[in-house]
């Protein structure tokens, strides 16, 4: 696996609910997304996309770049969050596991919850850099691959 994000609820709704969501893409540069239903192992549906040897070789790139930044962080991140999704990230060997994993403004949590932000700001700076990392991933997924940028895979996705 070169890139996977994998969202799964914190909590369930019961047999028949949805169970989560995963988007992967293997070195060959295929794309494929999976939805889960909670009581069910295998996916509730298997979406497909040839990316190619292009986007294996541009989120290789990514990840290559990023290198340092994705070393530096803790392979579990905690924002204090006791419910939401479990978001676990897989970066071509390192994976990142958080709960309801969220884009922090810095200066805003300083203003309005400096205590907050005291306890979490190595949390919060690990944090936006795993999301601005999936962004910038997604956005080559979607420029790369024309059959998926329209695609309502994105419609459960706060993505660009």
């Amino acid at each position: 696996i070169l890139f996977e994000y994998e969202c799964t609820p914190a909590w369930s709704g019961g047999i028949g609910s949805f169970g989560g969501r995963t988007l992967c893409v293997n070195s060959s540069g295929s794309v494929t997304y999976y939805e889960y239903v909670h009581g069910k192992p295998e996916p509730t549906l298997t979406r497909t996309f040839d990316g190619g040897i292009d986007l294996a070789n541009t989120i290789d790139s990514i990840i290559e770049f990023h290198k340092e930044d994705i070393k530096n962080i803790p392979e579990n991140l905690d924002n204090g969050s006791l419910d939401g999704c479990f978001d676990n990230f897989t970066f071509d060997e390192k994976q990142i596991k958080a709960l309801n994993i969220s884009q922090v403004d810095v200066e805003e949590c300083k203003k309005e919850n400096p205590e907050y932000y005291q306890d979490y700001s190595s949390n919060i700076e690990h944090e936006n850099t795993v999301i601005n990392l999936y962004l910038e991933i997604v956005k080559a997924i979607k420029f790369i691959v024309p059959d998926i940028k329209n695609s309502d895979i994105w419609e459960y996705w706060d993505v660009a």
